[in-house]
């Protein structure tokens, strides 16, 4: 999945529900989509905790084209 973000230009929607993504994998994800070519509008993840939080907002705040989060429930 990484290798297609990096080099996609395609790639609109990301579903990684109930993968077990945690805060951990959430930050190389996000290293790889903030430099990917793709327009990624939608993103469909798991349970994050308050530092999965922060690098989810990072990477909003590089692509804010991204319009629409679905199941992201955040841990306290």
């Amino acid at each position: 999945m990484m290798t297609v973000l990096k080099a996609s230009d395609e790639v609109e929607q990301l579903v990684l529900r109930n993968t077990g993504l945690t805060d951990d994998l959430l930050l190389s994800l996000a290293t790889v989509l903030k430099g990917s070519p793709s327009q990624v509008k939608m993103l469909n993840l798991n349970t994050i905790g308050p530092y999965g939080a922060r690098i989810l907002l990072e990477v909003l705040r590089v692509k804010p084209h991204v319009k629409g989060l679905q199941y992201v429930k955040f841990m306290t």
